[in-house]
């Protein structure tokens, strides 16, 4: 049972229904979708679509998609519908470009939207809706508007200066030149306008036609190389997984090198074969990353007002999933004290631990 002094959430049950997302008009959109007949393949789709509208800074059609569908006799397949980079961007292009990276805000970062395709694929082969059902509500939302969450209002604004170096940014996302507030309703006509075109067309809404024209126009006035014929051919591709095999012959990879880039947190490190990142949360194992924290009881947490150590913490929050990864981070409640799921002695002596935390909390 859960205890009610701290905060957090009881676990939910249903003999209906269920939906889990980040916003709350998604899971109410997901819904009905199975209260009336719809599957776990509709209902996806259809609060997919509801996150372009809800959180679009985290969820766009312009981006990609990925699901893992298991069915009835339990064989699970992963859908893959990221999107595809143009045809003429290959090793001798690369050569000639003098490029040595390719910036996230360079127009060469840009891939082919896989999402809508991958929506159409994961209906066409689990679902018993069409396109133009599930997208019902995210139109309806675009078009009426959408209140902006908290959390979205402030990841929001540590975009805007980023967002007002481009036009399409400037005139869809800040209204009168700033990010909007928590509560400010948000309205998306262009793309209420382009959700309409894709449950008219299916995906050749999407990518093909005037859409199509419109994403290519604007991308190549930056010098992108993608073209339509990139678009049309993109296609999410769907394989059967099987936990623990050997990866398929044109799948698998030799390491060039037993140093692994990690991106488990910010620090990005490059981890040689037998060594740990500074987090310490993950070792290079023969070319392969292995984890050391999950599963380890959480240490220590120090309390703000009384200075003392404690043992518990929230699950669920941010906070704590970040900590369960072992990474060092900041108390969410006094941004002070550090707290991690890590053991003291899998520290540097450049990281403070646990055991540090306590021992201040108690000198203070």
């Amino acid at each position: 049972m859960r205890n009610f002094h701290l905060p957090g959430r009881s676990p939910a049950y249903s003999t209906s229904a269920m939906a889990a997302t980040s916003s709350l008009p998604a899971t109410q959109a997901a819904l009905p979708v199975l209260q009336t007949g719809g599957n776990a393949a509709d209902a996806a789709v259809a609060a997919s679509a509801v996150l372009c509208v809800a959180e679009p800074h985290m969820t766009g059609i312009g981006g990609d998609c990925f699901a893992l569908v298991g069915t009835p006799d339990g064989e699970v397949r992963g859908l893959n519908g990221s999107g595809r980079a143009a045809a003429a961007a290959d090793a001798a292009w690369l050569a000639a470009s003098g490029l040595k990276a390719i910036d996230g805000d360079s127009v060469h970062s840009v891939t082919v939207p896989g999402a809508v395709d991958a929506w159409d694929r994961l209906l066409e082969a689990h679902g018993t809706m069409t396109l133009a059902d599930v997208l019902q509500p995210a139109i309806a939302l675009a078009e009426a508007g959408c209140p902006v969450a908290d959390r979205t209002a402030g990841d929001w604004a540590k975009q805007v200066e980023r967002l007002a170096r481009d036009e399409g940014a400037r005139a869809h996302l800040l209204p009168g030149g700033r990010a909007p507030q928590a509560g400010d309703v948000m309205r998306y006509p262009a793309l209420a306008k382009t959700l309409r075109a894709i449950a008219r067309r299916g995906r050749d809404g999407f990518y093909a036609g005037e859409v199509a024209d419109d994403i290519i126009a604007t991308l190549a006035a930056g010098g992108s190389l993608l073209t339509h014929d990139d678009l049309a051919a993109t296609a999410a591709d769907c394989r059967v997984c099987h936990p623990g095999a050997d990866l398929p012959e044109d799948l698998a990879f030799e390491h060039a090198t037993k140093t692994v880039q990690c991106g488990l947190c910010a620090q990005n490190c490059r981890i040689e074969e037998g060594e740990r990142g500074l987090c310490r949360a993950r070792i290079n194992v023969d070319g392969e990353l292995k984890s050391l924290v999950y599963g380890r009881p959480i240490t220590v947490h120090v309390d703000p007002i009384e200075k003392k150590p404690f043992y518990n913490f929230l699950p669920g929050s941010a906070a704590f999933s970040m900590a369960t990864s072992g990474c060092p981070l900041h108390c969410k409640f006094c941004q002070n004290w550090e707290i991690s799921q890590s053991r003291p002695e899998d520290y540097r002596s450049d990281i403070i631990t646990p055991r540090q935390v306590a021992q201040a909390a108690v000198a203070r």
